[in-house]
């Protein structure tokens, strides 16, 4: 891969920290090669072109209309068992 890819991921804060306020938050992440790019296809997580796209769309998933104003991100969707760099997938179509 040539070109520089961003996914959504859950948020390190509870995936590697522990911390229950991020369970339900979602964090950019890099996609740095070909397997992981069809991996999170595959799962249904989203592929971003670039930085900004990834950023935007990282604040509007954890902050969408219905939560504005609240401290604690409370992503609609999923997570994936499968992981990318060790934290799970943001699957925007399954269920919580």
């Amino acid at each position: 891969m040539t070109e520089q890819l961003y996914t959504l991921v859950q948020h390190s804060g509870y995936s590697v920290g522990g911390n229950p306020q991020f369970l339900r938050a979602v964090e950019l992440q890099s996609v740095h090669n070909q397997e992981t790019f069809n991996l999170i296809q595959r799962v249904g997580g989203y592929i971003y072109d670039n930085y900004k796209e990834a950023s935007d769309a990282e604040y509007s998933t954890n902050y969408p209309s219905e939560v504005y104003g609240f401290l604690v991100p409370n992503v609609a969707g999923g997570f994936s068992e499968a992981t990318c760099e060790g934290k799970k997938i943001y699957t925007p179509g399954s269920a919580k």
